[in-house]
């Protein structure tokens, strides 16, 4: 039996019935989308606290990534790809599994921007792990989600 699995035993049953931990499609995109926020607004201000800038020269224009910026870039494309992911899922299961890989490859892959970003080294590392904190919630969120469709199935 896997970490993620307790075994339930309901009265006159006489087996015991597996219980894995999940969500429902709403509940899965809520996680994701307020974990991504919540999760990128939390190392923006631990960074802020520790003197990150979060200041980017975009050509001649200094840019602030402030938090509602963090709170837009974090929230509205998780929002937008996990109801996409749990829309589609009515139709095949299956599309979770891709949702997860491009939920996960598209926030790393664009790593290399905040990397490459023209800004102090603290604002860099900051802006990385907020996405891979986008990345992680998305895949979690989504498993949550897979394994309540495939447990109802």
């Amino acid at each position: 039996m896997s970490s993620t699995e307790n075994v339930v035993t309901t009265v006159g049953s006489p087996t015991p019935i597996p219980y894995v931990r999940s969500l429902s499609r709403w509940e899965a995109v809520a996680l994701a989308t307020v974990g991504s926020v919540v999760g990128s607004a939390l190392i923006w201000a631990l960074f802020t606290a520790f003197g990150a800038s979060f200041e980017v020269l975009d050509g001649e224009s200094v840019h602030e990534v402030g938090l509602s910026g963090v709170a837009s870039s974090a929230g509205i494309p998780v929002l937008v790809g996990v109801t996409l992911a749990a829309l589609l899922s009515y139709l095949r299961v299956g599309v979770i599994r891709i949702a997860q890989v491009v939920g996960a490859v598209l926030p790393l892959i664009t790593i290399a921007g905040s990397v490459s970003a023209d800004t102090d080294v603290a604002t860099r590392i900051g802006l990385a792990l907020m996405h891979v904190v986008v990345a992680g919630f998305v895949v979690f969120g989504l498993e949550l989600m897979r394994r309540r469709i495939v447990a109802n199935k």
